[in-house]
C-alpha cells in the first residue's frame, strides 16, 4: 500500500494522482506522457457523498478518450476497479468498492445495490412519489483521518473470532443473526458491537429493497432510521450534529426516514421524503440545528442520476 504524503499539494490531489498512477501501472498511459487536467465540481467535499470516488471515476473516464482508440477502451468495471485500487493503494484508504461502483454504474431514478462478496450490483427503481433531501452538517467528513480503519480492524477481529465456530465463513454480512446470538459471546465487546451492526444492516438492506419493490415506502423509511440508530449505538460512527439532524427530520410530516450518509463521523444526513415535503419543513429542521450549534446547515433536494457508464454511451 502506498500512502500519499506531500507538503506542497492539497490532500485532494491524491485522488486524481492515484488514478493516473494506477493507469500508468496498467500500461494505459504511455511512459513519459503527460496531460493538463481541469476539474470542476458541484459536489461538496467532505460531506460523505462519495466525492473522492466521483473524482476518481471522472479522472479515469477522462483518460479513456486520450489514450485509447474507440472500441479498445477499458470497460467500466475495469475503470471502477482501477479507481478502487488507487484509493486503497495510493491514498491509503481501506475502503470497499461501493462508492466507485455506484459512481460508475448509477442509473437515473434507481438505487444501486451491491453485493461486496461477488462485486455484482443490481438496481432498484425509486417510486416517483419519493425523493431525497440532504442536510449537510458543519462537521467535515474525512475518512482518511477518521476511525474508519479502526472499524475495519474491529470487523476483521469479529470475523476471525466467528470463523472458529462457523466453517467456511468469509464475510460478516453472511452471518445469520441467530449465529451471532449463539457465538457472539466469544468476541470482545467492541468487535461484537461492530459485527451486530453489520449483520443487522445486511437484513435491513434486503428488507429496504423489498419494501421499495412492493410499494411500501413507510417500511423503507423506518429501516433507514433504524440504520442510523444502529450506527449511533453499535458502530459508533455518528456525531451529535448528525443525530440532531436525523431526529429533527424524523419529526417532520412527509419525512419517511433519515440516516447519516457515507462512512459517518460528520458530513451529511439523507432523508427519504414524499414529494409533498416542503421547503418550509426543511428550513424548520435547519432552525433546530442552528439553535443548538449556532451554525446553519446547508440543505438541498437530490435525485438519483446516471453514472459514468451512461455518460460514455
Amino acid at each position: 500500500m502506498t500512502s500519499f504524503t506531500s507538503e506542497r499539494l492539497p490532500d485532494w490531489c491524491a485522488y486524481p494522482l492515484g488514478v493516473i498512477d494506477e493507469a500508468r501501472l496498467n500500461g494505459w498511459v504511455p511512459e513519459g506522457a503527460g496531460l493538463d487536467l481541469a476539474i470542476h465540481s458541484t459536489l461538496p467535499i467532505g460531506a460523505g457523498l462519495a466525492s473522492s470516488a466521483a473524482l476518481e471515476l471522472a479522472v479515469a473516464g477522462a483518460l479513456v478518450p486520450l489514450f485509447f482508440e474507440a472500441g479498445n477502451e477499458p470497460g467500466t468495471e475495469m475503470l471502477v476497479a482501477a479507481a478502487h485500487r488507487a484509493e486503497n493503494r495510493f491514498v491509503g484508504m481501506p475502503c470497499g468498492l461501493l462508492d466507485q461502483t455506484v459512481v460508475g454504474h448509477a442509473r437515473e431514478d434507481h438505487l444501486i445495490v451491491m453485493d461486496a462478496a461477488t462485486n455484482r450490483h443490481d438496481v432498484v427503481p425509486i417510486p416517483s412519489s419519493l425523493g431525497f433531501v440532504l442536510f449537510q452538517s458543519h462537521v467535515s467528513h474525512a475518512l482518511v483521518t477518521s476511525p474508519y480503519e479502526e472499524r475495519h480492524r474491529e470487523c476483521r477481529q469479529a470475523l476471525m473470532g466467528l470463523q472458529r465456530f462457523i466453517p467456511g465463513l468469509r464475510h460478516l454480512a453472511s452471518v445469520h443473526p441467530a449465529d451471532l446470538d449463539a457465538y457472539g459471546s466469544v468476541l470482545e465487546t467492541r468487535p461484537r458491537m461492530r459485527a451486530q451492526h453489520v449483520v443487522e444492516e445486511q437484513v435491513r438492506v434486503l428488507a429496504f429493497q423489498e419494501a421499495l419493490r412492493n410499494g411500501n415506502p413507510e417500511t423503507a423509511g423506518a429501516l433507514m432510521s433504524a440504520s442510523h440508530e444502529s450506527s449511533r449505538l453499535l458502530f459508533d460512527n455518528s456525531t451529535p450534529e448528525l443525530d440532531v439532524l436525523v431526529a429533527s427530520a424524523s419529526q417532520q410530516e412527509n419525512v419517511l426516514g433519515a440516516r447519516l450518509s457515507g462512512g459517518g463521523w460528520g458530513g451529511t444526513v439523507v432523508a427519504l421524503v414524499r414529494d409533498t415535503f416542503s421547503d418550509h419543513q426543511a428550513e424548520s429542521i435547519c432552525d433546530t440545528y442552528e439553535e443548538l450549534f449556532e451554525v446553519r446547515p446547508h440543505w438541498w433536494r437530490s435525485r438519483a442520476c446516471r453514472g459514468l457508464v451512461q455518460e460514455r454511451l
